[in-house]
């Protein structure tokens, strides 16, 4: 087990992301620190850091570098983005900081932040052709990638701080002046014709502007999921929090729920950018990444320094929270087999497609996860263990839709209260759930010794019954009656009687 700490110096924030990486390469956040950076004036007036914002960036590198000491890391990956690339003394001061703090920094180019960001998303949510943005201080990346490539990308020169300062959109916003800002990006925006010739999927992003408006969304929409990653929002949606928040004052802005403070200011210009983008382009859904640069330069460290095998995104992910649990993975792997061939074998019944193999994977192998809290209500504690681990590759609905088949896999009475999940689950997902859900109590039955002992199995379906013939070279009868405690379920859902006999 390794602690890295990834510090990131930005144009107004400095960021310190300590994270715990296993021997599998699995890692997990423990903890994000921020600062402010107030290195603004450099970028807007000159191209020179002044010995004061020199002093403050050695200030909270110092800090960070005693957080890693006391948190025992051993490596730390230290990057400047467009604050020490654009001022013509950054390379003197990489040295400087080098020399005091013993801290390498690595000056990255435009191409590089790009390449970070992509490598951070890709490795966390499925996307077959969207432009993934970046609204900066002082600048935007836009990259389209298709099919797992980046098939184009550049850097437009307006952010969310340079568009602030020379429209005042900080505090009261004159029509004026949000006309005039308009045009501005419009037209810097229209120097990149492939993004109005082609189509995309989606925008994906992980910066300050679309996560702020995913803190703002979800309350007013009374999203019953506090979870960023994969949060997704509409191009309507975007629009309407924009003309809301021209109507306000900074002090407005800073009461409005979901706004930190240090973005009240900066919430308009960067908006302002996102939804000209969408205009242009045509784009309907706009989705959050909680991965960043920070996540990209993690990414990169786990494939330069580990032997992943694991190269899709979901198994890598639940492969991980195995380990990190000490799941008995023999069970959790032999239960996802037998549920696996179940689901397959039952299609004609309960006629559910293959877009359900992900939901079915998660809540199988992940379905007793509770135990790491406690064992008799472990299918309780799944739930939310579920809920709350981020898992990658999977959306909000497949995320509750395992959590709640992983809580159903024992043979009780025990009900959840999904209605207050009815904004993302409607009743035909709520009987899909008891459908795998069922299977699910099944396949937990037939390893109930947790030996393994069911080898293979064939299934018959009739007139009135299922009837399921298992293979083994031992006794099964511990195992049959376990799963035939799911009868009851089957035959109310599947309207059939259920039969599982030893071949």
């Amino acid at each position: 087990m390794n602690r890295i700490g990834i510090i990131e110096i930005g144009v107004d924030i400095f960021n310190l992301t300590l994270t715990e990486v296993d021997d599998n390469g699995y890692f997990k956040i423990l903890n994000e620190i921020h600062s402010s950076a107030k290195l603004t004036t450099s970028l807007l007036d000159n191209t020179k850091l002044s010995e004061e914002e020199l002093n403050v960036t050695i200030a909270n590198l110092k800090s960070f570098k005693a957080m890693c000491q006391v948190s025992g890391v051993k490596t730390i990956i230290a990057v400047a983005t467009e604050t020490f690339r654009e001022a013509t003394n950054s390379y003197l001061l990489a040295d400087l900081i080098k020399d005091l703090l013993s801290i390498d920094i690595k000056i990255l180019t435009v191409k590089e932040e790009i390449n970070y960001n992509f490598l951070a998303v890709s490795h966390s949510i499925y996307f077959d052709n969207s432009l993934l943005v970046n609204i900066e201080g002082c600048s935007t990346h836009i990259s389209w990638v298709k099919d797992g490539k980046i098939k184009e990308s550049l850097s437009l020169p307006i952010g969310y701080l340079n568009i602030t300062s020379n429209y005042n959109l900080a505090d009261e916003i004159s029509l004026e002046d949000i006309q005039r800002a308009e045009e501005e990006t419009l037209q810097t925006l229209r120097e990149c014709a492939w993004i109005k010739e082609n189509s995309f999927d989606s925008i994906i992003s992980s910066d300050i502007i679309v996560r702020s408006l995913g803190r703002i969304d979800r309350p007013k929409k009374k999203y019953p999921l506090d979870v960023a990653h994969n949060y997704e929002m509409y191009d309507v949606d975007v629009f309407n929090h924009f003309d809301f928040l021209i109507g306000k004052d900074l002090k407005s802005r800073k009461t409005i729920d979901g706004i930190k403070t240090r973005e009240a200011n900066i919430i308009v210009g960067g908006t302002l950018i996102l939804k000209n983008i969408l205009k242009l382009s045509n784009i309907k859904s706009v989705i959050a990444s909680s991965n960043g640069l920070s996540g990209g330069l993690m990414y990169d460290y786990i494939l330069n320094n580990f032997n992943i095998t694991e190269k899709n995104m979901l198994d890598y992910s639940i492969n991980g929270i195995m380990d990190k649990l000490n799941l008995n993975k023999s069970h959790a792997h032999q239960v996802y087999f037998i549920a696996k061939k179940l689901f397959k074998e039952l299609k004609p019944i309960h006629k559910l497609g293959n877009e359900f193999d992900d939901i079915l994977k998660t809540a199988a192998l992940l379905h007793d996860c509770g135990t790491s809290i406690d064992y008799y209500n472990h299918h309780r504690h799944s739930f939310y263990i579920i809920l709350s681990s981020e898992i990658k590759g999977l959306t909000h609905k497949q995320m509750l839709m395992s959590a709640a088949i992983a809580a159903y896999h024992r043979n009780n009475q025990f009900k959840l209260p999904l209605s207050q999940y009815n904004s993302i689950l409607n009743k035909t997902d709520l009987k899909h759930i008891d459908y795998i859900g069922t299977i699910l109590k099944i396949a937990e039955g037939l390893d109930r010794s947790l030996e393994g002992a069911v080898k293979d199995f064939s299934v018959i379906i009739n007139s009135d019954k299922v009837l399921i013939y298992l293979n083994s070279r031992v006794d099964l009868e511990f195992e049959i009656n376990q799963a035939m405690r799911a009868a009851k379920y089957f035959k109310n859902l599947y309207k059939k009687e259920l039969v599982i006999q030893k071949f």
